[in-house]
């Protein structure tokens, strides 16, 4: 930034935040989306894991329940010296998984206790230390030197003696870790490439964001607003967004071009009155003391200054009316007689010229602001005999449907070349056609401006050489606001 260049309140904000505070926007966006990411996977871990716990807690306890079972089943066959002999010939294997197994009295007192030697650390003499009435109750019991444990459940055979058959939760933990090692690992693999995918598509999902980011940045500190962000695809939000961006640069750039064509035209338009003005001053002044020659200066000193007054504040007039800030006094109107009384007044214009001026017109009543709508009529009627020559004709009709009311102002002048009608609107312009008519260049620039503030439209036809048509429509209902 150059010394003479004023840094704006938005680049000095931006410039004393941290770097760490720029966090990009689609940076954040794969955060966010990892972060969800996660917590859809720790739940879904959650739900997983205890679902397979609990599957596997309870084939764990099936198996424990269908050995005690056949350990009831041998009592009730046999005895309990039955079931001791058993025990004692039994290799301690349920399928491929050891197990425990113990007969107590009724003192809860081991009468007969069988383990694998691995289990050897395990304290079971806590079993003779629980009260006989708890001995049928799942029992868990731990060992310092083992990373599982076993769980003991027991069923009482008789009053006299009672059976406890216990599993290790060694396979069951086995499984539950490879579960979790496997589970996490691809949890965070999916995590990582969840975050790059996220990274990779919001990057390009908000790369118009960025591009817009810039361009603006750009546009504040050079004040330049004629480059365009590229358009990829307009079938997006942000697609649109940067359509309606360019747009609204692009009416920038013509508002601000007519703006300085506006303030040409006005510069050049009162550098010739105001020369005028001070070419008669200096006159008078130069002149002999004469007080007829005085007072003639001063007569068109008034008309000069009369020309400018009235070319200021047409164009405050319609500045106001294309702003919306215009105050319109809205009362019942009846449009016929407003258009008889205004051809009246120009027909003695038009006599002059020898042009005629007819009206078609039937009975119709608008909600509008006289005064203005006066101006639109009377510069229409006004165009259309100063730009029709001896012999022609303006004819001005009125109809009205349910809805709105329609003026036409038609003539037999010289007509507008097509490529001047889209500019016929704009201020201060007057066609290269017609350079002799004297005039503002401001007419038609005000209604429009009045027409569109009633919530109306105004058009043209046009054809060189034959004539032209001003097509005014005007809302029958008032305009809300």
């Amino acid at each position: 930034m150059s010394s003479n260049q004023v840094e704006s309140p938005l680049e000095r904000e931006a410039n004393e935040r941290p770097r760490g505070y720029r966090i990009r926007l689609n940076l954040r966006l794969a955060l966010i989306f990892s972060a969800v990411f996660l917590i859809g996977s720790a739940m879904l871990f959650s739900a997983t894991f205890y679902t397979l716990y609990s599957n596997l807690r309870d084939d764990d306890l099936s198996h424990i329940n269908a050995r005690l079972l056949g350990f009831w089943a041998q009592y009730q066959a046999g005895g309990i010296d039955r079931i001791v002999q058993q025990i004692q010939n039994e290799n301690l294997l349920m399928g491929e998984r050891p197990y425990f197994v113990r007969i107590a009295n009724s003192k809860n007192n081991t009468l007969v206790q069988r383990y694998p030697l691995v289990w050897e650390s395990f304290d079971f003499t806590r079993l003779e230390q629980i009260s006989p009435s708890g001995t049928d109750h799942l029992i868990t019991l731990s060992s310092p030197q083992a990373n599982y444990h076993l769980e003991v459940a027991g069923v009482r055979l008789s009053p006299d003696y009672v059976l406890q058959v216990g599993m290790s939760t060694q396979s069951r933990n086995l499984i539950l870790d490879i579960f979790q090692r496997n589970f996490i690992g691809i949890s965070l693999l999916l995590i990582l490439m969840s975050f790059l995918a996220g990274l990779f598509i919001s990057s390009r999902t908000f790369k118009p964001v960025g591009q817009l980011n810039r361009m603006i940045k750009s546009i504040i500190s050079t004040g330049r607003t004629d480059a365009r962000i590229p358009v990829h695809s307009a079938r997006t939000e942000l697609g649109e967004l940067v359509v309606y961006f360019n747009e609204m640069l692009d009416r920038i750039d013509r508002l601000i071009r007519e703006m300085r064509n506006s303030l040409d035209a006005v510069a050049h338009d009162l550098r010739t009155p105001l020369t005028r003005l001070r070419g008669l001053s200096e006159i008078a002044l130069k002149g002999p003391e004469d007080a007829q020659a005085y007072r003639k200066a001063l007569e068109d000193a008034l008309e000069e200054a009369d020309i400018i007054l009235r070319m200021l504040n047409t164009l405050m007039d319609i500045s106001e009316a294309e702003s919306g800030v215009m105050r319109l006094r809205i009362q019942p109107l009846p449009l016929d007689t407003l258009i008889e009384e205004l051809a009246e007044m120009y027909r003695f214009t038009a006599d002059e010229k020898g042009v005629t001026i007819t009206t078609d017109l039937v009975p119709v009543s608008i909600p509008a602001d006289p005064v203005r709508l006066r101006q639109v009529i009377g510069n229409l009627l006004d165009n259309a005999v100063k730009y029709t020559p001896e012999g022609g004709s303006v004819v001005v009709r009125a109809r009205a449907t349910e809805v709105e009311a329609t003026i036409d102002v038609e003539d037999t002048g010289i007509g507008i070349p097509t490529d001047e009608l889209n500019r016929i609107w704009t201020r201060l312009y007057r066609a290269h056609s017609v350079p002799m008519v004297q005039g503002l260049g401001l007419g038609l620039s005000l209604v429009k401006a009045i027409v569109e503030t009633h919530g109306g439209k105004v058009s043209v036809e046009s054809t060189p050489g034959k004539g032209t048509r001003m097509k005014v429509v005007l809302p029958l209902a008032a305009r809300n606001g």
